[in-house]
């Protein structure tokens, strides 16, 4: 587990920003610990696995809020590439 800075947060979210969850989020992230794991593969398949039988079930057992998420998944191919560029520096 590691504990990332606020700065960190902002940028990893900065599709988000303008969004009124976008500081919240932030906030929540900032606050503790975090785990990162990276999921490679080719296809839609793979997403759609991935997002059901990981995403999807350590939500619904972990989420507190609909801002105080467990897990965080990439929305596009693009956001992931940049997400796993933070997350290995």
């Amino acid at each position: 587990m590691i504990q990332r800075t606020r700065y960190f947060w902002l940028e990893f979210y900065i599709a988000h920003k303008g969004q009124p969850y976008y500081e919240p989020l932030v906030e929540w992230m900032s606050s503790g610990f975090a785990n990162f794991l990276l999921v490679e593969g080719e296809g839609e398949d793979v997403v759609q696995r991935v997002r059901t039988r990981i995403v999807v079930p350590l939500r619904k057992k972990y989420q507190t809020s609909d801002q105080k998420n467990a897990i965080h998944a990439s929305d596009s191919p693009i956001t992931a590439e940049r997400e796993a560029i933070l997350i290995s520096d």
